[in-house]
């Protein structure tokens, strides 16, 4: 598995230095414009971009929604899950923890299409809370679950949700943003997001 995993992003990186014009050719950028700030010097230029989007209340709450949704699914998806399905309760082989992920993922593949429709449809600010809603709930039934297919459904819906939600806290933000600081805003978002995956692996 890691091999192939290790051969999917060599191929891709060799692919893309190939064939996308953008990394095709890597030109360095003239000695006049290369930053000669510390570490600590980019660190608190980076901050002082970032207070302004903070002082949004509306970018403010999306970047703390993007880093509990990340938190949240460190914590109780990729940590917790196996877990559970290799307890007692359910007592699952390996490869049938597998099957379960596997079975998320596909779900979201076929999911990703059609709700990124709709989400352009309604626009991405209206999906968010029932996309977290379901989540959610999907979160609190598991423990619920007896059996082997009610476990894989309530993973299903939890993967509908996580599909419905896909990008729409990333097209919320580059809405909310100005062409100005919509890479910054991105970044913090990312950002956030990380420091999601953080809290929620170490709780």
């Amino acid at each position: 598995t890691f091999y192939c995993v290790g051969g999917i992003f060599a191929a891709n990186m060799l692919y893309t230095r190939a064939f996308i014009e953008e990394t095709s050719q890597i030109v360095p950028a003239p000695t006049s414009q290369r930053s000669s700030n510390s570490l600590s010097q980019e660190f608190r230029e980076t901050f002082r971009q970032w207070r302004p989007i903070f002082n949004d209340v509306r970018l403010r709450a999306l970047m703390f929604l993007n880093t509990a949704y990340w938190a949240s699914t460190a914590g109780a998806n990729m940590t917790l899950l196996p877990l559970m399905l290799a307890g007692d309760k359910f007592d699952l082989e390996p490869f049938m923890i597998g099957a379960a992920f596997a079975t998320q993922s596909a779900v979201s593949v076929a999911c990703a299409a059609p709700m990124a429709s709709i989400a352009d449809r309604v626009g991405p600010n209206k999906i968010i809370a029932p996309c977290m809603t379901i989540i959610g709930v999907s979160m609190a039934s598991l423990p619920l679950a007896n059996t082997v297919p009610q476990a894989f459904g309530v993973l299903g819906a939890w993967a509908i949700g996580s599909s419905m939600l896909g990008s729409a806290p990333t097209a919320h933000a580059a809405n909310l943003s100005t062409n100005e600081n919509r890479t910054q805003v991105l970044a913090l978002l990312r950002t956030m997001g990380d420091v999601g995956l953080l809290m929620g692996s170490a709780s």
